[in-house]
């Protein structure tokens, strides 16, 4: 199913429960949508999909709202595909800095 909020779409994730739980943007949906089905199809935890999509939707959010040189322009956001292990740690550093404060 596909949440439309103020004119954007936001994709969702149906659980057994019915509960919806919010997706990230662009590409990080789509990817997150289909590991959400697989976790289901597994029969995990309702709990366990939340915080597993909770902890991909930071990911995906943050890593869309980067710039990425590109040539000579500037292009909005690292889509899955385009994440590398200096991405990721900067990603880390991003998370350990809010977590200390």
């Amino acid at each position: 199913m596909t949440t439309v909020l103020l004119g954007t779409e936001r994709m969702t994730l149906r659980l057994r429960s019915g509960a919806y739980i919010p997706l990230p943007p662009g590409e990080w949906g789509l990817i997150a949508k289909e590991w959400g089905r697989s976790l289901l199809a597994d029969n995990k935890s309702e709990n366990t999909i939340r915080i597993y999509m909770h902890a991909l939707r930071q990911l995906g959010e943050w890593a869309s709202a980067q710039t990425t040189p590109q040539g000579k322009s500037v292009a909005a956001g690292y889509a899955p595909a385009e994440m590398t292990a200096s991405v990721m740690r900067a990603y880390m550093r991003r998370c350990l800095k809010d977590i200390r404060g």
